[in-house]
C-alpha cells in the first residue's frame, strides 16, 4: 500500500515548477488521484513540463549542487541550535532539506513566527499550519541564502532575549 511521491521543486530545487509525479501500484489507487489531479488542475503548464524535462537531463547536477548547499546548511542549523538551547530542541533529519524542531520559548511557535515576519521578513512556518499543535517550528534549509536568513534570525533572538 505504498505510495511514492516526487516533485521538482525539492530535490531539483526548482520550487517554481509545479510538477511531480506518483507511483503506487494499487491501480484503483492510481486512477482515483488521476481523477483528482484532473478535477483541481486538468494539466501543467507547458513551460514548467518543458523546464522540467530539460531539469531531468541535468539531474545529477542539480541533485549534486542541492545535496552541497543543504549539507551546508545543516551545518548552520545545528551550530544556530547549539547557540539557542532555550528557544530550539532539534533532532536533525537523516535526509532531506527540511527539520522541525520544537520551539520552547514561552510565547508559542505561532506567535513567534508571526512576530519574526513581522519585525525581520523572516518567514518560518509554526507547526499550526500543519494542523500540529503550537510547539514547533519549520525550517527548511536548502536555499543558499541561509546564512544570511539565520543572521537575521540571530539579532532577533538576541534582540527579544529575556
Amino acid at each position: 500500500k505504498a505510495i511514492s511521491l516526487g516533485v521538482m521543486s525539492k530535490s531539483f530545487g526548482l520550487p517554481g515548477l509545479r510538477l511531480g509525479w506518483v507511483a503506487a501500484q494499487d491501480a484503483d489507487l492510481v486512477r482515483r488521484i488521476l481523477a483528482w489531479k484532473d478535477y483541481t488542475t486538468i494539466c501543467t503548464s507547458a513551460p514548467a513540463e518543458y523546464l522540467s524535462a530539460i531539469a531531468l537531463r541535468h539531474k545529477e547536477t542539480l541533485i549534486a549542487r542541492n545535496r552541497a548547499v543543504m549539507n551546508e546548511n545543516r551545518v548552520l542549523l545545528l551550530d544556530f541550535f547549539a547557540r539557542h538551547p532555550d528557544r530550539f530542541a532539534c533532532e536533525m533529519p537523516l535526509a532531506g532539506p527540511v527539520c522541525y524542531p520544537r520551539y520552547l520559548g514561552n510565547e508559542g511557535a505561532a506567535a513567534f513566527c508571526d512576530a519574526l515576519i513581522r519585525e525581520t521578513g523572516v518567514i518560518l512556518l509554526p507547526s499550526t499550519v500543519f494542523g500540529d499543535g503550537d510547539g514547533h517550528i519549520r525550517f527548511g534549509f536548502g536555499r543558499r541564502d541561509m546564512a544570511a536568513a539565520l543572521g537575521v534570525l540571530e539579532n532577533y533572538l538576541v534582540q527579544k532575549k529575556p
